[in-house]
């Protein structure tokens, strides 16, 4: 850092910004950058056939709009999106209402206690192990 170059006290905004720059090139040239995590995948248990049937529709009407670059396809793929949103919006929560519906009840008594140990087991660290059994 002290081979960037001299730090002149003329104008703290330029001063500071040169000081950020030069503390993450030094930072990355140490200790590397990660790969960026993506997403594996998104929930879609409460997928039925009506939210798929849109979503297919949606990504037809972006497709053509991508191609032809038209003002009426656009406009078709706005209200497909604004329909595909509904139609999620609708289906989640009539999922999520059953769910509960079912959880309230004494046989959806496990079902509690099942999506606890599934929330415990994501938030853990899979990478490490457990316990060690060893002297050593």
């Amino acid at each position: 850092m002290k081979n960037e170059g001299k730090w002149i006290l003329e104008d703290i905004n330029v001063m500071w910004n040169e000081m950020v720059g030069c503390i993450k090139r030094v930072a990355k040239e140490v200790l590397g950058e990660s790969g960026r995590k993506v997403q594996s995948s998104k929930e879609t248990w409460w997928w039925n056939d009506e939210v798929q049937k849109t979503i297919r529709d949606k990504r037809y009407c972006y497709k053509n709009w991508q191609k032809t670059k038209n003002i009426e396809d656009l406009e078709k793929y706005k209200n497909a999106k604004k329909e595909t949103k509904k139609a999620v919006s609708n289906a989640k929560f009539k999922a999520y209402d059953d769910l509960h519906h079912k959880l309230g009840t004494k046989e959806g008594e496990m079902g509690v206690y099942k999506l606890a140990r599934i929330r415990d087991r994501k938030c853990k660290d899979l990478d490490h192990g457990r316990c060690i059994k060893s002297e050593d």
